[in-house]
């Protein structure tokens, strides 16, 4: 029985299986969103911590599929009120299970570079990548770290 709360076996470097489900921000590409495995099915919300030209390296939880598919089709649905908007996209990041990973991307294909583990009691900002300071030091970190998994 697969493990609900880690990566899936497709998630690896070299590959893209992750279908857009729903774009949460982007810039020149999605920045925030909500992503899923195309083989599998297994929800990730990927958040932008750092970029560095067409390489991102993004901050990953899981949504359960329920949660993800409400939040799908609540804003889908459309709502003049900004503020109801962004209480539903919190409400479902409360709702993700961070994952222990960073996840390295290359934007322009995408192409997952690498995966890298987040060092030991480290706490990820939770602020938007808009609010850091962006200059390449978790890029570099990714790059330095990249592990094998699901190889």
């Amino acid at each position: 029985m697969p493990d609900d709360s880690a990566l899936c076996e497709h998630v690896r470097p070299g590959d893209w299986p992750l279908r857009a489900d729903l774009v949460l921000d982007d810039h020149l590409g999605p920045t925030d969103a909500l992503m899923s495995c195309r083989l599998c099915g297994r929800v990730y919300l990927l958040e932008m911590l750092d970029w560095r030209g067409r390489e991102r390296v993004m901050r990953m939880s899981l949504l359960a599929p329920e949660h993800a598919a409400g939040l799908i089709h609540d804003l889908g649905r459309g709502s003049c009120d900004a503020a109801r908007a962004a209480a539903e996209i919190d409400h479902a990041r409360s709702r993700a299970r961070p994952l222990p990973w960073l996840l390295r991307l290359d934007a322009g294909g995408p192409t997952i570079l690498g995966l890298a583990p987040l060092p030991p009691d480290t706490r990820l900002p939770s602020v938007s990548w808009r609010e850091l300071p962006c200059d390449g030091r978790w890029v570099d970190y990714a790059r330095s770290n990249t592990a094998i998994v699901n190889g």
